[in-house]
Order: C-alpha cells, then structure tokens, then sequence
C-alpha cells in the first residue's frame, strides 16, 4: 500500500491503513515514520491561505489552522471525510451563508464576517460542514482621523481626531470637523470610515451632530450612509456664509461585505 501523505488517507479501520500486516515494511519504515510524523504535526500546523469562494475548500487545506481571504460570499466548505476539523481566521467581511444540511450555523442565519474572526468548522462528510464555535474579534477600538471627500458649500475643512470601537458588525464614532460655509445653502460632506464597509443602504449609516459657529448659530445636522462613496454622509442647510463652523457628531454603522 502506498505511504499516507495526508489525514485523509488515513482510515479509523486499523486494517485499511498501510502497511498491511503481510506487507514487507524494509526501506519503506523510514517513509511511514515520517509520514505519520507530518501527518500529526499538520494538526496544529497554518496552512496556506485560502481566497474565499462561493465553494472555498477548507478540506484541501495544507494546515489545520487557515486563513480565509476576501470578501466573497461563501455556501460551501468543499468535501473531505466526515469527523475533520477545519480552524478558519477570516480576514474581512464576507457573508458565511446557512444551509440545514450543507453548512450548518447556529439558530440558522447566516454570519457576515469580520477580520479576525476565528470559526470551528466539522465535516460531517459528503459536502457537509456544520459551525462548532464562532470568535468575534472584539478588539477594534481607538482613534483615526477621518478625510473629508465630496464635500459641497464647505472651505477650510478640517477634520479632528474621532474615536470608535466595534462590537461584532456595528461600530460607532464620535468626531468633529471644522469648516466654513461658503453660501446660506445646503452644505454637504463625507466621512470616511474606520472598517472597510459595502454601504448598501442610507439606513446602513445612521447619526446626528450639531454646529456651533463664531457667531453662536447652532443647527442640527444629519448623517446616514452613502452607497456611492461607501462613508458616512453629513448634511444641512447652513444659515451662515463665512463663518468658520465647528460640527461635533456621532453616528452608528454596520459592517457589510
């Protein structure tokens, strides 16, 4: 019989594995000692990383421990024997879609990914998979200053250092931004965001923020998601021209593949 070179070849039937029990071992010793040895140690071992796919194939990994890349939605883990383990580190957000039989997740909704998250995946054999644990990463928190883009009656912009922190797929940030108006008129801004997000929905995005100027104008101020640029968008009608702005905000997000 040939020597194993993965875990899959190996069977739980003690006489289905090599060598059989008439079989001359010889040479061949050296061959299955290290075999088993590279074998064992792939248990906990990283293999390569796998780009995500709608089927990603985490039973050909060369590791027990692998890294799942992109953001590409995933319905299937690809088929290996039934009884392997699978540890998967996601590095961004993608959608982990449930399936009753073929991928198999906890109260039966799917799960949108973040980086680092880290799942337990067994197979249950013929192309099945179900989800043993799940590991929100819930370390993102801190500071960053965000850039201004695709602003409209705005000068001199400003942005400040935001705070932000993560819980599972939402997130919140608290900033601030100086500007000043160039016209009475509708002023508009975007907001880059601390985590990569595919806005879907000005719902996706939702917050509020309120200026102060040097004149001690105070107005309300509104902020949603915008789809086109992916940021969090600030609007409102400016009351003054030439009068340097100052717009403390906060707003709440989701983090979409």
């Amino acid at each position: 019989m040939p020597v194993p070179t993965t875990m899959t070849d190996l069977s739980t039937a003690e006489a289905s594995n090599s060598p059989s029990g008439g079989e001359q071992v010889g040479p061949n010793l050296d061959n299955y000692l290290r075999a088993i040895q590279a074998i064992l140690r792939t248990t906990n071992a990283k293999g390569a990383d796998i780009a995500s796919a709608a089927t990603t194939n985490i039973g050909a990994a060369t590791g027990e421990f692998v890294d799942v890349t992109g953001t590409t939605t995933i319905t299937s883990l690809g088929t290996v024997a039934a009884g392997i383990t699978r540890t998967v580190r996601f590095t961004g957000a993608l959608t982990l879609t449930h399936n009753a039989t073929s991928l198999i997740l906890p109260e039966g909704t799917n799960i949108i990914t973040a980086a680092n998250d880290v799942a337990v995946f067994r197979s249950l054999g013929s192309g099945n998979w179900v989800l043993v644990s799940y590991s929100k990463d819930t370390s993102p928190s801190g500071v960053y200053t965000p850039t201004i883009t695709n602003f409209a009656n705005a000068s001199g912009i400003t942005a400040h250092q935001a705070m932000y922190f993560k819980v599972g797929n939402i997130f919140a940030v608290a900033g601030a931004v100086t500007f000043t108006p160039t016209a009475a008129a509708f002023t508009d801004m975007n907001i880059t965001l601390p985590f990569t997000s595919n806005i879907g929905s000005n719902f996706d995005i939702l917050g509020m923020g309120v200026t102060i100027n040097a004149l001690v104008v105070s107005q309300f101020v509104r902020i949603e998601g915008n789809p086109g640029t992916d940021r969090a968008e600030l609007s409102y009608i400016a009351s003054n021209a030439g009068s340097q702005t100052t717009c403390t905000f906060i707003f709440v997000g989701r983090i979409l593949p």
